[in-house]
């Protein structure tokens, strides 16, 4: 299927936000976008609009848009939306005639790219097969990737640890225990909270 301009628009705009290129608080045009792409008005104003449904951007009448601010709140948000959402898909997965294996996951990890911790609990939400935590799961990880970003926080050992965590959360599924798999997506968002401390300069325990 070919790429509409609109979808073309929205992936330029959406890449340049996840990977910090526009940081929190930019005031950007469409105009910019325009002229970078070679577009008239329309797709890339359905684009941003899309962009703000997502909470990605802020429409400023006259002034054009701004990449929308994440706060301290913002991310405590997310992180408790995580906590409720995730244990929830994999107690349905747990309850599935056919178990999830790891194999599948990663050949869809592969398909998926990107960010590999996103990606997995995306693929969760997708073989849940509830099209709303779907919706739900990919807005959060969104969120999670701008987090992630202004964190500057590249850490191998984290990396290596969190497929550690991601195993511990399918071996759970495949013993057909749900209340085990949410105990082991409980764990890995609390450990990935701690690991982003100094960002959210505040109690842990207030997010999970």
């Amino acid at each position: 299927m070919a790429v509409t301009r609109k979808e073309e628009a929205y992936t330029l705009v959406k890449g340049q936000i996840l990977d910090g290129t526009l940081k929190p608080g930019d005031i950007i045009s469409e105009r910019t976008f325009i002229e970078m792409l070679g577009y008239s008005r329309t797709p890339v104003h359905e684009a941003v609009t899309q962009l703000a449904e997502e909470g990605l951007v802020r429409i400023m009448p006259s002034r054009g848009m701004v990449v929308a601010p994440i706060s301290v709140g913002d991310i405590t948000m997310v992180y408790q939306a995580r906590g409720i959402i995730e244990p929830a898909i994999v107690r349905l997965l747990a309850q599935a005639p056919r178990p999830v294996t790891k194999d599948e996951v990663e050949q869809a990890m592969e398909r998926q790219g990107g960010d590999a911790d996103c990606a997995f609990h995306c693929i969760l939400a997708q073989l849940a097969g509830n099209s709303y935590l779907v919706e739900m799961e990919r807005k959060l990880m969104t969120q999670c990737q701008r987090i992630r970003v202004l964190s500057s926080k590249e850490d191998s050992a984290r990396e290596a640890l969190a497929r550690i965590e991601h195993q511990a959360i399918l071996d759970a599924i495949q013993q057909k225990d749900g209340e085990l798999a949410g105990k082991q997506v409980l764990h890995h968002l609390r450990r990935t909270v701690d690991d982003y401390q100094h960002l959210f300069m505040t109690d842990t325990a207030v997010l999970l």
